[in-house]
């Protein structure tokens, strides 16, 4: 499947059963409903898929239910967070033999390298595979921000098809828009800027948001490509107080928590995540009434 980034893409939770273990029928109930729903694209096994919970063998295991699950429909993109290039290149190899239509790379973490050796990871993985590859730059998790030179370098790699942004700077995301060779998509990573990346010019999303409000990601997105950015703007408010309930440190036990709360679960996350505590609880359960998602 050829492809271009664009819209709206879940960053899917990994479900798990009350004692720990991967729960799989779940997996494919929550993927079964983001179809009907329409959702654009999936990824599994990011930051909210738990990818540093899982082992390689429980990551093999939701990226293939996925595959399996979506059947073609949309693209499934893999999520790819490992902290040295060895490893990465072998989960690439992994999820490209199980049938995924890209992957998603983030900067190696902890070791704290060069500009030199960050663009060695991305080379090293791109010649290993021959899959199509979103960059995932996440500096509040793993200490690196790639600049914009950076990835300008790498976006002249044939597969290199965009970058998941989750930079908080919007001035700088305005000028990686503006600077961005044709076919390589700046997409939001961060559900509360979603809208303003949108309205800058960005093609889409990936957010964890999706899990629950995958609709309402929606329609922001398709206001905003019809000009109706007005409208956008009130759905966006509507939607911010869960938003701000659930993504903060801790993810994503609170996602999976409010989850519960609107009658979806899927289980806990697993340590050294931990439940929220009573006012977190609160905050999700006043943000899911107000939207009408407060499971009786």
């Amino acid at each position: 499947m050829s492809w271009t980034p664009r819209g709206i893409i879940t960053a899917l939770l990994t479900p798990f059963h009350e004692d720990g273990a991967l729960d799989l029928d779940t997996l494919r109930t929550r993927i079964a409903w983001q179809l009907d729903r329409g959702i654009h694209g999936l990824l599994v096994g990011g930051v909210s898929g738990e990818y540093v919970n899982l082992s390689p063998e429980e990551r093999r295991q939701v990226v293939r239910t996925a595959v399996e699950a979506v059947a073609g429909r949309v693209p499934v993109i893999a999520g790819i967070l490992e902290p040295n290039t060895r490893q990465a290149v072998a989960a690439a190899k992994d999820f490209e033999a199980l049938g995924v239509q890209a992957l998603l790379l983030l900067t190696p973490y902890h070791n704290l390298p060069t500009p030199a050796g960050v663009l060695n990871h991305f080379l090293t993985v791109h010649d290993a595979t021959s899959l199509p590859i979103l960059l995932y730059n996440n500096p509040g998790r793993t200490g690196i921000d790639m600049d914009l030179a950076l990835q300008a370098e790498l976006a002249g790699l044939p597969r290199v098809i965009g970058v998941k942004e989750c930079r908080r700077d919007l001035a700088i995301v305005s000028e990686q828009i503006r600077r961005a060779r044709p076919g390589f998509a700046v997409l939001s990573g961060e559900d509360d800027l979603a809208l303003a990346t949108f309205v800058l010019g960005g093609p889409g999303a990936i957010l964890t948001g999706g899990n629950i409000l995958p609709t309402l990601f929606m329609d922001v997105f398709h206001l905003v490509e019809r000009g109706e950015v007005a409208k956008a703007v009130e759905l966006h408010h509507q939607m911010m107080p869960l938003i701000l309930a659930i993504y903060t440190r801790n993810h994503p036990f609170p996602l999976k928590e409010a989850m519960a709360l609107a009658g979806m679960p899927v289980g806990p996350a697993r340590p050294p995540l931990a439940p929220m505590d009573e006012g977190q609880r609160a905050a999700v359960r006043a943000a899911l009434r107000d939207l009408g998602l407060l499971h009786a």
